[in-house]
């Protein structure tokens, strides 16, 4: 058997035993829960990425696509037709907010982009406060504020090491350019030694 069959088998193995136990314990979604745990699986036991095919992908998202279409009512659809406009807002400032962070996304490194997706919970909570007067519970605030200074911590020591490594290679390139300095006049006196008239 194959690495890659291995790594499949290993994948369904602990999807299906996974879902079968979220579903005992009536976890909602067990089967979707169950997959995410398979796919963690592989991830934690192997230094190879899962080779997932184009048509699981496909037939992924058009499973996802006939359950969301089929969860569509009428009616729902009539009273969202009276909110076109707030509807069409948040589609289009979601499809903006999601544009943006994929054009600008490859060019921040992970550390920096970590603290930034921080940010969204705390948007997301300021604007609730102010919207609709919903304010987060002394736990929720403490929880959400230790996770932002974990972050902080671990892009202060990111930034810390690289610009360690940074001084690091600056030194090395200036004693190379030393090194490349002393042995182009060495090379020059030895030619004029060489080439000056003996007499």
């Amino acid at each position: 058997m194959t690495e890659g069959r291995r790594a499949a088998a290993r994948v369904l193995v602990v999807t299906i035993a996974t879902s079968v136990a979220f579903t005992l314990v009536s976890v909602p979604s067990a089967v979707l829960f169950g997959a995410v745990v398979g796919g963690m699986a592989h991830a934690l036991s192997s230094s190879t990425p899962l080779a997932v095919p184009d048509w699981a992908f496909r037939v992924a998202q058009g499973l996802v696509g006939i359950t969301v279409g089929a969860l569509v009512d009428v009616t729902t659809l009539r009273r969202m037709a009276s909110e076109a406009l707030p509807i069409v807002a948040v589609v289009f400032a979601t499809l903006l907010a999601f544009g943006l962070m994929i054009f600008f996304q490859p060019r921040v490194e992970p550390s920096r982009a970590a603290i930034v997706y921080l940010t969204e919970p705390v948007f997301a909570a300021a604007f609730a406060w102010v919207l609709v007067g919903r304010r987060l519970s002394t736990t929720a605030i403490a929880g959400a504020g230790l996770i932002i200074a974990a972050n902080a911590i671990v892009e202060l020591w990111d930034s810390r090491k690289r610009s360690a490594i940074r001084r690091s290679q600056a030194a090395l390139i200036e004693e190379s350019q030393a090194i490349a300095e002393n042995s182009a006049v060495a090379l020059h006196q030895q030619d004029a030694k060489i080439t000056a008239p003996r007499g």
